[in-house]
């Protein structure tokens, strides 16, 4: 699952309405209703209740439930964000010879 997606349908959710999400993402509309479709045919059911001239969005029943769940992996996303390597840091340094350049 791509978190970009996951964005993508949360900004939905958030504008009700997909012309303005896809404003909001700097996407056109078709690139954002691609973005939904994949994440609805990965997840095997539909986010959305999609009717001809209804211009706002509604959720389906099983779109309220990831609802919660995109919320809490957009968290986890952000907190991985901000994990920090406390490794230490190794390099490698080559050197050449001129000659053996050229």
């Amino acid at each position: 699952m791509n978190i970009v997606d996951v964005h993508s349908f949360l900004e939905i959710v958030k504008k009700k309405n997909m012309s303005k999400a896809a404003e909001g993402l700097f996407l056109i509309f078709l690139a954002l209703s691609q973005r939904i479709r994949s994440l609805e045919d990965e997840l095997g059911y539909a986010l959305f209740v999609r009717k001809k001239g209804c211009r706002g969005i509604k959720l389906t029943a099983a779109g309220e439930d990831f609802l919660e769940i995109a919320n809490q992996m957009i968290k986890l996303w952000n907190k991985a964000l901000t994990i920090e390597n406390t490794g230490s840091k190794q390099s490698l340094t080559l050197s050449i010879i001129d000659s053996v350049a050229t």
